[in-house]
């Protein structure tokens, strides 16, 4: 009862703004979600069980996410690694997504959506220096739009950026359909524009040929609003997945999972977890 009490709470407290005067068509609203990353370390056995786990700031966690990330990382197994042919113990980053949606006017669902672990040290992409902003679209900035862009870069060989796309565009602004998906184009250019002049450097260790691809969260923050802080909820409304032109990106699990303002790379998967995600509760 105290949580669905307190998930009735944030939803009427939602920061979710809106294009224009009056309310938002209930059809845009319906779409709100929230979420919530947890990070931390994930101590794994040789035979892929959970040996122990260091939640990054418990206590900066509600009590409810905390109990069902605690209780759902117990629960879980992952695929034994292999060292050199030979079933190893590893330790991996997690970051872990808790998703809350309204169902209806009395419930309200609250569930583990997703996970990433980190892959093989050495594996990972980074920049030569810190990722470049994006020039901040000035009509959005005016009506207070702000949002997430999931991009996708190809790093060449000298770790210059070859291509860029988007795979998707999430929203913190509400608006009717012809005005959101304005707010998502206006975004998306932005985020394309200041992707192509980032640098980074080359992978290391085995099987690191070029070109490499990774996943960059660009978060737009209009002024007035401030980014969310860890232990608090994030209310959006999801965007469509844009079509896939590359055949080499691959499906590497949900890019909400990723923090915004980092590079993670494409095709280094951490540890396989052979358990479903969680339950959930409402």
């Amino acid at each position: 009862m105290h949580r669905t009490l307190a998930l009735i709470a944030l939803w009427l407290a939602l920061p979710v703004s809106t294009w224009a005067a009056g309310p938002p068509p209930a059809s845009a609203r319906s779409q709100i979600e929230a979420s919530m990353l947890v990070t931390g370390d994930i101590d794994v056995t040789a035979d892929g069980a959970v040996a122990a786990y260091r939640l990054d700031r418990p206590d900066a966690l509600p009590p409810e996410v905390l109990s069902l990330v605690e209780e759902t990382i117990a629960g879980w197994r992952f695929k034994p690694v292999r060292v050199d042919g030979v079933p190893a113990s590893v330790s991996t980053r997690a970051s872990i997504r808790v998703r809350a949606k309204k169902i209806d006017e009395h419930r309200y669902f609250m569930g583990i959506a997703g996970a990433r672990f980190s892959g093989r040290t050495g594996s990972g992409i980074r920049p030569r220096q810190p990722l470049a902003a994006p020039h901040y679209p000035p009509h959005l900035v005016d009506l207070g739009v702000g949002g997430t862009v999931y991009v996708v870069v190809r790093i060449a060989a000298d770790g210059s950026v070859a291509d860029v796309l988007a795979e998707r565009v999430d929203l913190t602004t509400l608006g009717n359909d012809i005005q959101m998906q304005r707010m998502r184009d206006g975004l998306e250019r932005a985020a394309l524009a200041v992707a192509k002049t980032w640098s980074f450097a080359p992978p290391t260790g085995p099987d690191n040929a070029p070109p490499w691809l990774a996943r960059v969260p660009v978060e737009f923050i209009p002024p007035g609003r401030t980014a969310t802080a860890y232990g608090e909820w994030h209310a959006f409304v999801p965007g469509p997945q844009h079509d896939n032109p590359w055949p080499d990106l691959i499906d590497d699990g949900d890019p909400s999972t990723l923090v915004a303002g980092n590079a993670y790379r494409l095709g280094a998967p951490g540890p396989e977890l052979l358990t479903p995600l969680g339950a959930s509760t409402d």
